[in-house]
């Protein structure tokens, strides 16, 4: 009697066991293999405060295409193996994220960057040509992916630990994104000191074209040359303070969480 209770009990154990397959070989070091990455995409989603997004990665794709002449799909951003797509606050931002992960170590690493105005353009060749004439003509067609007239800007990185390899390798972490406006302080003194240096440029060209026939005193455009100057110097100081610490401080900062999986595509 004890031995057939005893048998039930090993056999009840070994049906509610988990099966484990061997992995590596004897050149891998009992890990999964590089080459396991090589056709692998890396996907995940993110999850913040008044948006959410997802990516997709491959950690030996290239960051750009080795000839632009020709560049393939796989290279690009915007691709299968290489895009994100983020939104947050009523605005959609499309790019690209490059990332690493490291098997052993459990660990998985990523960059996001996208724009909030994103076209894509391609030229068309058309060709007409009758009993007396030939001719050739090449036009750009351009589409719109995002469009918010605003040309935000979206950063961000998390790191993840992968929490399962098997069957399916998935991870989970944290990271932050950072959405950067152009009509921060910092822009918006570049772009007035760029149009006071136009316009110096245009009184200069001004005087150059002058040839010589008006008697011009030192009190022309005196009060305005006086002004420019006040506000060139105001704009010089405020420029001098900005930076990488301003232009984070002037832009929306979130952290958010990140859950993904290995996929095979």
């Amino acid at each position: 009697m004890k031995r057939i209770i005893a048998s039930l009990v090993i056999g009840v154990s070994a049906l509610s066991g988990q099966a484990f397959a061997l992995v590596g070989g004897p050149f891998d070091n009992g890990s999964h293999g590089a080459s396991l990455d090589r056709n692998a995409t890396y996907q995940a989603v993110l999850s913040f405060p008044n948006g959410s997004g997802y990516v997709y990665f491959n950690p030996d794709q290239l960051i750009a295409s080795e000839n632009p002449a020709s560049p393939t799909s796989f290279n690009q951003k915007g691709s299968l193996k290489n895009r994100s797509v983020v939104y947050y606050k009523g605005i959609t931002y499309v790019g690209g994220a490059f990332g690493m992960a490291d098997i052993d170590a459990r660990y998985v690493q990523a960059d996001i960057n996208g724009s909030s105005d994103v076209a894509i353009s391609a030229a068309t060749t058309s060709t007409q040509s009758n009993f007396f004439t030939f001719s050739q003509n090449t036009t750009s067609v351009s589409s719109s992916i995002t469009s918010s007239g605003r040309s935000y800007v979206n950063n961000g990185n998390f790191e993840a630990r992968i929490t399962q390899t098997s069957p399916i390798l998935r991870f989970r972490g944290k990271g932050e994104m950072a959405f950067l406006s152009p009509t921060g302080p910092d822009t918006v003194a570049s772009a007035a000191y760029n149009g006071y240096n136009n316009l110096i440029l245009q009184i200069g060209g001004f005087f150059t074209s002058l040839n010589g026939d008006v008697f011009i005193t030192s009190d022309i455009f005196g009060s305005a040359a006086a002004a420019i100057d006040r506000a060139l110097a105001g704009l010089k100081t405020q420029l001098a303070s900005g930076g990488i610490d301003v232009t984070l401080d002037n832009s929306d900062i979130v952290k958010m969480r990140v859950k993904g999986s290995r996929r095979y595509f």
